[in-house]
């Protein structure tokens, strides 16, 4: 189930934000959601919504292991129980100038419960006993995101920006088994804590448009070494907190320029 906020997503729709867990399952499992929406002047309004999704029995992401790449499986023995993500998110939306300007705000708290990940250095090649490199545990995420778009003017576009955290926990099986980070909170792979995206159009006359796309946001967390040791004539890696460093952030800037006939558009 995924973890994350609704990335590069406008906060202000609440209804596709709180059934959108798509990170790791795929439109799988049963859903339903409660929205309230409750009017407070002719242009001003208030968001409440609740959310629940349980994602298909015998699926689970094939995440950062040590060395382990991502990918899917699929494994229909594992005696595991459903994954469960509750949502409740509190929003507002504000139009201003006459709708010219748009303003929406929303926050959100999202808790997991069975959520499933790799134990250290888990052998994932053709093993045919895989439920044993496997535990559940529960995780949580949490966030603020803001939307802000301009309708009229020469200038039109919008900036959207997300605040949030993202955590597991994954106790072990019993006595002697601390579990995963060694039973304490650490970052879910899907943890993004900023995420900035800019859109922009400008006409140029009555034919061309120039527009401009900018995102920006926190690099994802990784499971690095951070020293190495040799025994036996052989280096090995001694690695850091699980997801305790993040690879670079990402950001990307994409230009366009738009002609527009009565016949075609051309980019």
């Amino acid at each position: 189930i995924d973890e994350g906020c609704a990335r590069q997503m406008q906060a202000h729709q609440l209804q596709h934000h709180l059934v959108r867990i798509g990170g790791a399952i795929e439109s799988t499992g049963a859903r339903r959601v409660i929205r309230l929406r409750f009017r407070l002047q002719e242009r001003l309004a208030a968001d409440l919504a609740f959310g629940e999704r349980l994602a298909a029995r015998g699926f689970f992401l094939v995440w950062q292991s040590g060395r382990h790449r991502s990918g899917w499986h699929e494994d229909r023995r594992q005696p595991r129980k459903p994954q469960r993500a509750d949502q409740v998110a509190l929003g507002y939306v504000g139009n201003f100038a006459g709708e010219a300007f748009e303003l929406s705000i929303e926050g959100y708290y999202k808790a997991l419960a069975r959520v499933t990940d790799l134990v250290d250095g888990a052998n994932i090649t053709l093993n045919d006993s895989l439920e044993t490199e496997i535990l559940q545990g529960r995780g949580r995420a949490y966030g603020v995101e803001v939307y802000a778009r301009r309708r009229a003017g020469k200038l039109t576009g919008w900036i959207s920006y997300t605040l949030s955290r993202t955590e597991r926990q994954v106790p072990g099986l019993g006595l002697g088994d601390p579990g995963l980070n060694g039973g304490k909170w650490y970052p879910s792979p899907y943890d993004r804590t900023h995420d900035l995206s800019v859109v922009g159009f400008h006409p140029l006359g009555r034919k061309w448009t120039l527009g401009s796309t900018f995102a920006l946001s926190s690099g994802l967390p990784a499971t690095l070494p951070n020293s190495r040791y040799q025994y036996g004539g052989v280096v090995l890696a001694e690695y850091g907190p699980r997801n305790g460093s993040r690879v670079p952030p990402y950001h990307r800037l994409d230009i366009t320029l738009t002609r527009t006939s009565r016949q075609k558009e051309w980019q």
